[in-house]
């Protein structure tokens, strides 16, 4: 399967992140900010490594990045069985991350949208994802929550999209 088209708007466009590699640098250390628990010094994990795995084109994980000109300013992934407690909510999208100087601009909204349309096109019906943080974000953009639960002592919001309908 080829690499979408490019989604542009006047100010960013949205592609594939294994098209663009030079972007891992700079998104990986904005989760290294974002989320300092799982990706900082003492996280357990390595935002460069789960970066690198996103840099698919045909399956999951799958990455996208969101650029102005050539700076990396969004990124957002699918990945399989993401939702520990819900394995068998699948695909997930997961790392939705927007620079600060970049966000409440429909930066984050387009990312949401052109994973949906992504994984349509890899035979998916329906998008699922969890949030501690940002449910209205995903209640604005037409996802529907699903369920809550208490994972690790968080509470989450889970939500879904019908591909097709986001």
């Amino acid at each position: 399967m080829s690499s979408p088209n490019p989604i542009r708007s006047e100010s960013f466009e949205i592609g594939l992140l294994a098209d663009y590699p030079e972007a891992v640098r700079v998104i990986a250390a904005g989760y290294e900010v974002e989320w300092d628990f799982w990706y900082g010094s003492g996280g357990r994990a390595s935002a460069r490594s789960d970066l690198l795995e996103r840099s698919q084109t045909d399956r999951l994980p799958l990455g996208l990045i969101a650029r102005r000109a050539s700076e990396p300013i969004g990124a957002v992934a699918l990945a399989a069985n993401a939702i520990t407690p819900r394995p068998e909510l699948s695909p997930c999208l997961i790392g939705l991350w927007v620079a600060p100087a970049h966000r409440r601009k429909g930066i984050g909204t387009a990312l949401l949208r052109t994973a949906i349309v992504k994984a349509a096109e890899l035979d998916f019906d329906i998008v699922y994802s969890a949030t501690t943080t940002e449910p209205a974000f995903f209640m604005r953009a037409g996802w529907k929550k699903i369920d809550k639960l208490i994972f690790k002592g968080d509470a989450f919001g889970v939500f879904s999209a019908r591909c097709g309908q986001a």
